[in-house]
């Protein structure tokens, strides 16, 4: 599939349902303002269904070769990465990465003034599971809603120590997902669950 899967940006109603994609260098599915050089931000981006294996990511200006497969490409890339206004879905989604290659990426980086998340299936090699928000100071708020349930989210071995980020998420809900990083982010000297910054009025229900 190349650099990356699918890529849209400045669209509106966008939705990318249903496919499959195998072995992307970097973004499986990228919705963003600046997308091949664009300035308009989608809105009402909807990601469903989709099935994405063997992402080969990458990190900053580092080389990784897997399967003789070599990437240089420099940036800090996520698997499905969604930056969109107005309501933006993400579900039942299938993330199967089995690379091994370990480096800082995550598998889903999420940024829209109304979130749904739900159902989606995620395995990964990656150090940081699920961002949602923009992790820059600048921006303290970032997300009005979040609504995550029903989520299986694994970090299969690596270097993974986080699971869960947000940033200048408003108030929402997470509930009944599913999370395991077999341990690793109790043997890191940076391994936390879940991180926050400028997030307020967001309801936990663990089970």
């Amino acid at each position: 599939a190349g650099a990356k899967g699918i890529g849209v940006g400045g669209t509106h109603g966008a939705s990318i349902s249903n496919n499959t994609i195998d072995g992307t260098w970097a973004s499986a599915i990228m919705a963003k303002s600046d997308y091949a050089g664009g300035h308009i931000q989608p809105v009402n981006t909807r990601i469903t269904g989709n099935t994405i294996r063997r992402t080969f990511q990458n990190y900053g200006e580092g080389k990784y070769r897997k399967r003789h497969i070599v990437s240089e490409t420099g940036g800090v890339y996520a698997i499905i990465e969604c930056h969109s206004g107005g309501d933006s879905e993400i579900r039942a989604n299938n993330i199967e990465d089995r690379s091994g290659l370990h480096s800082h990426y995550r598998a889903l980086w999420l940024s829209s003034p109304r979130l749904n998340i739900s159902g989606n299936d995620i395995l990964t090699d990656g150090e940081v599971a699920m961002v949602i928000g923009s992790d820059s100071p600048d921006n303290t708020k970032n997300v009005d809603y979040v609504n995550m349930t029903g989520n299986k989210v694994v970090i299969s071995r690596g270097k993974g120590y986080q699971m869960l980020s947000l940033f200048g998420v408003a108030g929402g809900v997470i509930e009944n997902n599913h999370f395991n990083c077999g341990g690793q982010g109790l043997s890191s000297p940076r391994g936390r669950f879940l991180v926050t910054h400028w997030a307020t009025n967001i309801l936990f229900k663990i089970y």
